[in-house]
């Protein structure tokens, strides 16, 4: 079975504007790109739509590991009862049932390559 890496990250502005997203690896694949733009989002709905662009271009049944610097996201993964953004962590964990994601927390602007050009991919949203 292919084995997919997910790398997100989301850029947010005070005044609602955000950019988010994903760069999806998988061996003897090219990378793929998705990035997106909401003009009227929080921090954390921002991350947890990074997440969910990057996990709906894998195919379902797949392996993933999603690497992300976000603490929301990876415990929405995890389960954790989201209040806020829940009509997004809903949608969200629908994609998780069909696909088998493990989730990594990487510190934020730590020197990780793909997590460095998704920031940038974000920020340029």
């Amino acid at each position: 079975m292919t084995q997919y890496q997910v790398w997100s990250d989301a850029s947010w502005m005070p005044s609602g504007l955000s950019g988010m997203a994903a760069i999806i690896e998988s061996d003897g694949m090219p990378r793929q790109i998705i990035i997106a733009r909401d003009n009227f989002s929080t921090s954390s709905r921002a991350e947890l739509i990074a997440a969910f662009l990057g996990i709906e271009a894998v195919p379902i049944y797949s392996d993933v590991t999603l690497f992300t610097d976000s603490i929301y996201v990876i415990n929405c993964i995890k389960g954790a009862h989201i209040k806020i953004n829940k009509d997004i962590a809903t949608e969200f964990r629908k994609l998780l049932v069909l696909r088998n994601c493990t989730p990594v927390h990487v510190k934020a602007h730590s020197g990780f390559s793909l997590n460095e050009l998704a920031d940038h991919y974000a920020k340029r949203a």
